[in-house]
């Protein structure tokens, strides 16, 4: 089983700052390479996101949106937001601060699926 994949994140302070993505399964073929399979129904899953600075200390924890899995379109989509109230706060660091993504199912399954570092950018236009 491999471990998260790396999305590093860039953060615009002051700014929204949102992503959206679909979580799809792996799936070993025949000649033993990995494919594209299903999106993950996340139905009855709650999804969680967190911006940690390299002590461990927790910098800012992101708003996780799971839409309704019984659309098509929806299944495996998750939404995860900053409000620019919370950007604004978000240090100015010589060091890159750590984030990751993970998902609890229904039944109690926990798997991160993302991971990276994040950088600011400091705003320059205030209001």
């Amino acid at each position: 089983m491999a471990g998260p994949a790396l999305r590093n994140l860039m953060i615009y302070r002051g700014d929204t700052f949102d992503i959206l993505f679909r979580l799809r399964t792996r799936i070993l073929n025949a000649q033993g390479q990995f494919i594209d399979g299903p999106f993950v129904d996340l139905t009855g899953a709650v999804a969680k996101a967190e911006i940690r600075a390299p002590n461990g200390d927790l910098v800012v924890a992101f708003t996780c949106t799971i839409p309704p899995q019984n659309v098509p379109d929806n299944v495996g989509k998750v939404e995860l937001t900053l409000s620019p109230a919370q950007t604004t706060l978000l240090p100015i660091r010589t060091v890159n601060d750590n984030w990751d993504f993970q998902v609890t199912t229904s039944t109690g399954r926990r798997k991160t699926y993302l991971k990276g570092v994040v950088i600011y950018d400091g705003e320059v236009t205030l209001g």
